[in-house]
């Protein structure tokens, strides 16, 4: 929740009125909390037992942008709903719903994100820039992890 997709998400649930569990290093709890998380998981402890110790059932609904798979899934309560960028099987048993996340040109919700943005209920947080001919070492930083907001190119 203290990368710059992970932030994105904890900020668009908690503008929709949701009550939202962070997980990040423990070093950027405060970060994680500043963004809207009402509870915090550091993620060098099991998630499913960190989660469930401050919800006991597990949570309603877990986007998992990490792809931490079972042991997210571990974490939604029976009926919930877990949202990731690729196919997972659901758990019918549980009688858990997966969903997937598409990326998709949709000027409606662009509209709507530009919105939250000049509310401040969405705050873009620049992490690094870097000139354009240097796009491949920003990549690499980018791999590399750790980035606490967005790189940009600039030309």
């Amino acid at each position: 929740a203290a990368g710059a997709v992970g932030g994105f998400a904890v900020q668009l649930a908690t503008a929709r009125g949701l009550r939202v569990v962070g997980v990040a290093a423990a070093q950027d709890e405060q970060l994680v909390r500043d963004q809207g998380a009402v509870w915090f998981v550091d993620r060098s402890e099991p998630l499913a037992a960190g989660i469930r110790a401050l919800i006991g059932d597990g949570v309603d609904g877990l986007y998992d942008p990490a792809l931490a798979g079972a042991a997210a899934l571990a974490a939604v309560r029976d009926g919930g709903v877990y949202v990731n960028g690729y196919p997972v099987a659901p758990e019918p048993e549980r009688g858990i719903r997966t969903e997937g996340v598409q990326v998709a040109a949709d000027g409606v919700r662009l509209t709507e994100l530009v919105g939250l943005v000049e509310q401040n209920r969405l705050r873009l947080r620049l992490a690094e820039t870097y000139p354009l001919a240097e796009a491949a070492t920003a990549y690499k930083r980018l791999a590399a992890g750790g980035v606490r907001g967005g790189i940009v190119l600039v030309p």
